[in-house]
């Protein structure tokens, strides 16, 4: 069945100040994200509404960054209440036998639904006079001074199956005196029940991150940055030391991040400067300062920054790589054998995983090709972060201060601060040649075994930027090109969840491939 969803979406969100001053609420940055994203990206729908402000922020973001969705915008002009935007975003819908979604702009929510039923979001709260409450019946109380027989709060997110008892409880739900001043949800829902004849679900949820007040926001930022441990890790964060720890349950895991402490560890003071601080922690755990600011991949999904802003982050990075963690060694018979072990024998073994799924005998031999390649002449520094892409990098936009967070802390099969600094470039350049973060956020297209990345603006022009400025400190950017798309390729095994993601990355290294060997014939 077809799905419409409604986003009411006016709000301007007093009661988040400073954060929401001069924006909309559903546009207020949460871990990098404006928080209308998760919205867009986490539902299916056929067609979306989104009731916004006098702002234009909203459309502004949103036709930036999901040119191909299809969605509408709708002005909420007179403030009459959440009902009277769903009715606004009602009157504008194109489909007309549709299951309708209403998703309020200011709700997260990852949970996966039963799109089958009828259904409400629920979570059980401590502080009942603060929410719309419901029962097991389909009966509201909202913001309940005396205690009452349910503690199941509304959280924003409603799922009506039955269009003609949607579209007549709208209807009659506006038709009702407005509550406080404004016309609310309750007056649709309860009417919507009344037409069915019966309660709807109430679907218990999990992930649900509360935005509504800065005491929450903060709490929810937190919980959300939880989300980004691998599977083998945990993540805690502590907001009020301003703390995060990482942790794991098995040994080998520990031993890794272990590592990447003895990493942190090994830096002189001004290499720390560029670093979160680490702090005392016990084997196989690693705790650190949470830094302001957002990580890189994110800026370049989402912002809109100026190109000239983007240049001077990346002239910022690799003076950061090439002045500050750079530590000249003098070149040992060791550091080829790390070198073949990172740039052959690992990716020759992962090659032999990716068969299962894809085989091209030419991209194995480029991989081999490539790596063998990588080992005539590496750059050797005592000091190598590796593991340099933008999701591993944070940028404060107040101060323009970058950090590197995530070291590697191991090169070939040996562990500690040393490698080949190409190897950061070959990052760097994985995600501004290749497309890495744009394909990790769904920004792409595969028509024919071609991939199209959905660049943001200008973003796509960047990697030119990147690539003049490795020349200009003496690279093989050819080499350094051709090692992005082995990072890329190489990285399929680790994206079993994402099949589709795997195949974007397999096409990607093909037609990157054949561009690169084209200009080997041309040349």
């Amino acid at each position: 069945m077809k799905r419409t969803v409604i986003i009411p979406a006016a709000g301007l969100a007093s009661r988040m100040k400073p954060l929401s001053r001069g924006i909309s609420k559903a546009m207020i940055p949460v871990n990098g994200r404006p928080l209308i994203s998760y919205i867009i990206e986490h539902i299916e729908f056929d067609e979306m509404i989104i009731v916004e402000n006098e702002l234009g922020d909203i459309k502004e973001f949103v036709s930036r960054v999901y040119p191909q969705k299809p969605i509408k915008f709708v002005v909420q002009e007179e403030k009459k209440g959440p009902l009277h935007a769903i009715f606004l975003g009602w009157h504008a819908a194109n489909i007309k036998d549709s299951a309708v979604t209403i998703w309020l702009g200011d709700t997260i929510c990852l949970d996966d639904f039963d799109w089958e039923e009828n259904f409400v979001a629920v979570h059980q709260v401590d502080d009942p006079h603060r929410w719309c409450l419901i029962d097991e019946h389909g009966k509201l109380y909202d913001k309940p001074d005396s205690q009452v027989p349910t503690n199941e709060a509304l959280i924003g997110v409603y799922h009506f199956l039955e269009r003609d008892s949607f579209d007549s409880a709208i209807v009659s739900g506006m038709g009702k005196p407005p509550h406080k001043g404004e016309h609310q949800i309750a007056a649709l829902l309860e009417d919507y029940q009344a037409n069915i004849g019966m309660p709807v679900a109430l679907a218990e949820t999990s992930q649900w991150y509360d935005c509504g007040e800065l005491t929450t926001y903060y709490k929810s930022k937190a919980r959300l940055l939880t989300r980004s441990a691998r599977s083998f890790n945990k993540i805690s964060v502590d907001t009020f030391y301003g703390t995060v720890t990482k942790s794991s349950s098995d040994e080998e895991k520990q031993d890794k991040i272990q590592a990447e402490k003895n990493w942190f560890k090994s830096l002189d003071e001004a290499q720390s400067l560029f670093c979160p601080r680490i702090l005392d922690s016990q084997y196989g755990t690693l705790k650190m300062s949470l830094e302001p600011g957002t990580a890189l991949n994110e800026v370049l999904v989402y912002d809109n920054l100026r190109t000239d802003v983007w240049h001077e982050i990346i002239r910022k990075i690799l003076d950061v790589h090439h002045n500050v963690f750079y530590s000249p060694a003098l070149l040992e018979a060791d550091h080829y054998h790390h070198c073949f072990t990172a740039y052959f024998l690992k990716n020759q073994s992962r090659m032999k995983k990716i068969s299962a799924m894809f085989m091209d005998q030419e991209l194995v031999n480029f991989v081999e090709d490539t790596g063998l390649e990588l080992c005539k002449d590496p750059l050797w520094s005592n000091v190598l972060h590796g593991d340099s892409h933008l999701g591993n990098i944070i940028y404060d936009p107040f101060s323009g201060a970058i950090k590197f967070v995530d070291p590697r802390g191991q090169f070939g099969d040996q562990e500690g601060a040393m490698g080949d600094m190409r190897y950061d470039m070959g990052k760097l350049l994985q995600d501004f040649y290749c497309g890495y973060s744009m394909m990790m956020a769904g920004r792409y297209e595969i028509h024919d075994k071609v991939v199209k990345i959905d660049w943001i603006g200008e973003t796509e022009k960047l990697s030119t930027f990147l690539e003049s400025e490795l020349l200009s400190y003496g690279y093989n950017v050819k080499l350094l090109k051709k090692l992005a798309v082995v990072l890329l390729v190489t990285a399929i095994p680790f994206h079993e969840g994402s099949p589709k993601r795997q195949k974007a990355f397999y096409y990607r290294a093909l037609n990157l491939m054949k561009t690169l060997k084209s200009t080997d014939d041309l040349s």
